[in-house]
């Protein structure tokens, strides 16, 4: 009887870790600046987010095919909103220099104290 109790509560807890995922991906990618422009891209950037959270319910049973469909997916989602993700927020990061920036003011300001 624990055995199933506790896969349940695991069923449980991956389906609200899902509805976390897409609570916060679908609005960032339809209302903010980190999806794609296209209504077109937006709808597959939206489906891929939707298949790629899935793929956790999957998981205890089939691990391989679960990871093999969120590798897949995840890639899609990295091309349409490359600034969605902790990479393409590091990456605009490096990019624009902007912590260079930061860390050569601050030398700065304290070499003059």
């Amino acid at each position: 009887m624990n055995h199933l109790r506790y896969h349940e509560r695991v069923r449980t807890a991956l389906a609200v870790l899902v509805l976390v995922i897409v609570g916060a991906l679908v609005p960032a990618i339809l209302f903010t600046s980190a999806g794609p422009d296209a209504p077109g891209a937006k709808a597959v950037a939206v489906a891929l987010v939707l298949i790629q959270a899935t793929t956790l319910l999957w998981m205890p049973k089939h691990p391989e095919a679960a990871m093999s469909v969120a590798i897949a997916t995840g890639v899609g989602i990295e091309q349409l909103c490359p600034t969605l993700s902790i990479f393409g927020a590091a990456m605009k990061e490096i990019c624009t220099g902007s912590s260079l920036v930061a860390t050569s003011q601050r030398t700065a300001s304290s070499a003059f104290l």
